[in-house]
């Protein structure tokens, strides 16, 4: 399955990405390289992922290395990407972008 990324969620990423650079060279493209390995895993299974609590369409994937959620909905020729958000900070900021 495809997967598109919204762009609120890229500039989320690309910001993340950016701090993490800034703290110690080449974390950021650590957490990138998950950000690969993390869209592929949607792509390949996209249901294998658990529905976020109390929704019926958002599913999530947590990273492994980094505090991170990949927050999307399997549409129906593609899997979209509504958030990468931080697991300790604004829980649920992106609730908006489902429309």
């Amino acid at each position: 399955m495809r997967v598109v990324v919204l762009d609120e969620a890229d500039a989320e990423l690309t910001a993340a990405a950016d701090w993490y650079e800034q703290e110690r060279e080449g974390l950021g493209d650590d957490l990138l390289a998950e950000t690969d390995r993390v869209l592929n895993a949607i792509a390949s299974s996209p249901t294998t992922w658990p529905l976020v609590p109390g929704s019926k369409v958002v599913r999530r994937f947590l990273f492994t290395r980094f505090p991170y959620v990949a927050y999307f909905v399997i549409r129906d020729e593609h899997a979209l990407v509504l958030a990468f958000g931080h697991t300790s900070r604004r829980p649920g900021y992106w609730r908006n972008r489902l429309k």
